[in-house]
């Protein structure tokens, strides 16, 4: 185990750790310490200002720890990566990107964590870290523009620890550059198999194998998109999800805002919820609404 803390006073803390276990504290040795949060003094002369927060007018983002107003200048990076490798390289792309942004003056960068980049959940509901052997569901391309994979017959190795150790190294680069993030931690392969006359949208990639080889469907038994926001026990493995999320990675003052669902457009534009299951005009479908404020209520009272 590793505990990452951001104290948010310079002085002397201690801590103590509890291990509980199925609701019953085991016995161990004492594991208190104590530590002393002192005044940024590295290299760089860089100030680290804490977290984001709302200002008080509930229209601006500011510095928790100076209270200074935040202006973002930045862009939209999304995904970095060699298209559907699985191999781990995506931070040495995308470090390159946070180093040429922050040496041009900016501050601010949205990243996606899709199924093939950097998300830690995806072969298996709720598993984090076991490896798989599964077949491929993209294929892979070289420079050329040619096929390296058959994905009819090629399998391969996965483990989402290699992902998960990406964001750690990514969190670390962004506090060193002082950088802070937008992320977003779904895609929007949420939504069902679309069809368009007949053909698939994307041509059998991305969006149309997405939801065939989502967990929550596969472990689960969900038949439609939008069952994964309202059935119980999909919001029940969601919310283990955003512990593990939170207690891993919530220690990071760069982690600026936490955008739930990439690109929620789609799935009105596309789906047939929005016609068939939840007809709306103009507005968002109620099971966005109850699954958003669910889920942020969650992370505000319990994590």
């Amino acid at each position: 185990w590793r505990v990452r803390f951001a104290p948010n006073q310079e002085g002397n803390w201690t801590a103590t750790v509890k291990v509980i276990v199925n609701g019953i504290q085991t016995p161990q040795e004492d594991l208190s310490f104590s530590f002393k949060c002192i005044e940024n003094s590295d290299s760089t002369n860089t100030v680290y200002k804490g977290y984001l927060e709302i200002g008080n007018d509930g229209k601006h983002l500011r510095y928790s720890g100076t209270q200074e107003s935040f202006f973002a200048i930045g862009e939209n990076i999304a995904v970095a990566k060699e298209w559907y490798n699985q191999n781990p390289g995506d931070y040495t792309i995308l470090s390159n990107y946070m180093r040429q942004l922050s040496d041009s003056g900016g501050n601010f960068f949205r990243l996606w964590m899709t199924p093939y980049s950097m998300s830690f959940e995806r072969e298996k509901l709720g598993n984090y870290a076991n490896d798989f052997l599964i077949g491929r569901a993209y294929p892979v391309y070289d420079t050329s523009g040619n096929h390296l994979y058959d994905v009819t017959t090629d399998t391969f190795r996965i483990n989402r620890q290699m992902n998960a150790w990406e964001l750690d190294q990514i969190f670390n680069y962004a506090k060193e550059k002082n950088l802070y993030i937008m992320l977003t931690l779904e895609s929007q392969g949420y939504q069902d198999v679309i069809k368009m006359n007949g053909d698939s949208v994307y041509d059998g990639n991305w969006n149309n194998n997405d939801w065939n080889r989502n967990p929550y469907k596969t472990s689960l038994g969900l038949t439609r998109t939008y069952e994964f926001f309202e059935d119980s026990l999909a919001k029940e493995f969601y919310k283990r999800k955003l512990r593990y999320f939170i207690s891993r990675w919530g220690y990071s003052t760069n982690i600026a805002i936490i955008e739930f669902l990439n690109e929620m457009d789609q799935y009105f534009q596309y789906s047939q919820v929005s016609t068939t299951v939840y007809p709306y005009s103009g507005g968002t479908a109620p099971f966005f609404d109850n699954w958003h404020n669910d889920m942020g209520e969650y992370i505000h009272s319990n994590l």
